[in-house]
């Protein structure tokens, strides 16, 4: 059995219905025959979860050798046409969700009309944005360790800095909003991108910045 986890995905139930699932009670199934194998993939959508079975249509048992590492020969071609429906049919019935950095950066690009700039060939994910009629920096988006901000966490996190007054820099916490660690720290500060914080804050605080940045 495989379990893919669809939290991250916008689920469109009705998507799903026309695809063929079927309800029953608190979950829906679909059943699909491979093209040329003879095997029957069952799919359950449950909740933000879709259980995927294959079942070997001569045996009415679970195939499992194509739920193993490093597949070769009669199993592998049976995945590749197992896997092929699977992301048909995420691709078909959800859809991604916007990480909440990607939803901030199309507010500043929407909102300001200004553009990412990536100035560092070593750090291509990480970009600013500037105001167009003086050309300072409003906006840093970059990917940091969290150990750079002092977290005891090894990950890589979303963040972006922004220029502060003096009330903003009192409300440091170091937990979501911390001091900029290589740059003016009287003057900008680091927020991470987490969902911990709302999108409607977040773009309060980026209103500022863009103020301040005059």
């Amino acid at each position: 059995m495989r379990v893919i986890d669809l939290s991250k995905r916008k689920i469109n139930l009705n998507a799903f219905i026309n695809y063929g699932f079927n309800k029953n009670d608190n979950y829906y199934f679909f059943y699909k025959s491979l093209p040329n194998y003879p095997f029957v993939a069952h799919f359950y959508l449950k909740n933000n979860e879709l259980e995927c079975y294959l079942i070997d249509e001569e045996f009415n048992e679970e195939y499992n050798l194509v739920d193993v590492l490093n597949l070769y020969g009669y199993s592998k071609l049976v995945n590749l046409e197992y896997e092929s429906i699977i992301n048909d049919i995420i691709l078909k019935c959800s859809i991604k969700e916007k990480t909440q950095l990607e939803r901030i950066i199309d507010y500043v690009c929407h909102n300001y009309n200004d553009i990412l700039e990536h100035l560092w060939d070593k750090h291509p994910t990480n970009a600013i944005i500037r105001r167009k009629d003086n050309k300072k920096w409003y906006c840093l988006f970059m990917k940091v360790e969290a150990k750079r901000l002092k977290i005891n966490k090894e990950t890589v996190l979303d963040v972006i800095d922004l220029r502060g007054n003096e009330d903003t820099i009192n409300s440091i916490d170091n937990k979501i909003i911390f001091p900029r660690y290589h740059m003016n720290k009287k003057h900008w500060f680091t927020l991470i991108l987490d969902e911990r914080m709302s999108d409607e804050s977040i773009i309060n605080l980026i209103n500022k910045s863009y103020l301040l940045a005059k």
